[in-house]
């Protein structure tokens, strides 16, 4: 089993200890988590920021967020400066056979279906309580944004897109990561624990995306970093 990274682990532990409490009132409680609309469709940009250069200045060597309250939930935003082309990161976020290699809490990845244009995968990662399990479908269709949704699984009607913006003559990337995500619909225990904090989902939702527009930027970087000469596009 793969450890909890440091940006996981205050999350994740406090699943562990309101777990807890949850069992302790579970017979008595009757709380009921309120049914949300089907995510949609994240625009490219969020908010209407369009200046490039300023958010690159803004996001520097880390990472700036974003969290806005919607009618289907909270939506999370994180942006970072990638040291590596746009085609070079994109083949990383779609380099499914490996995430278990450099993405964290990955305990399995199988791919299920590729095409030119999709790709299907099953992901195990690992969690307090209980793994979640859950399949991811990708539209490739665009070359500077890669849809993502759940079709079934812990974050079943879940949504999430990459987008891949230019920097310095395409030099760089300035890797923006949307998140309209849910989780625990095949959970009972979670669902009943979100009911008394429904504000962990969007705690859970900012640090897994944490960790994971890192692990991009990282492997994009060490990947530039092995072979220069290649631009990161798809062969």
């Amino acid at each position: 089993m793969m450890r909890s990274t440091p940006a996981t682990a205050p999350i994740l532990g406090g699943i562990v200890l309101v777990g807890l409490t949850g069992l302790l009132v579970w017979t008595t409680a009757c709380a009921s988590r309120p049914e949300r609309p089907p995510a949609e469709r994240i625009a490219s940009l969020p908010f209407g920021l369009d200046d490039l250069e300023h958010l690159a200045t803004l996001a520097g060597p880390g990472e700036i967020s974003f969290t806005t309250r919607e009618d289907s939930g909270d939506r999370t935003v994180l942006l970072t400066v990638v040291d590596a082309p746009p085609l070079r990161v994109r083949r990383t976020v779609i380099d499914a056979d490996r995430y278990g290699e450099f993405v964290p809490q990955v305990v399995e990845c199988r791919v299920l279906s590729a095409a030119p244009h999709s790709l299907r995968l099953e992901l195990e990662i690992e969690v307090p309580l209980s793994n979640f399990v859950y399949q991811l479908e990708y539209d490739l269709s665009r070359a500077e944004t890669v849809g993502v949704s759940c079709p079934e699984g812990a974050f079943a009607g879940s949504r999430w897109r990459w987008d891949f913006l230019p920097l310095d003559e395409g030099r760089s990337t300035l890797l923006c990561y949307s998140s309209d995500s849910r989780i625990g619909n095949d959970n009972m225990l979670l669902n009943q624990i979100l009911a008394f904090h429904p504000d962990m989902e969007t705690g859970f939702s900012f640090s897994s995306g944490l960790a994971l527009i890192r692990a991009m930027k990282s492997e994009s970087e060490r990947a530039l970093a092995e072979s220069p000469s290649s631009d990161g596009g798809d062969s």
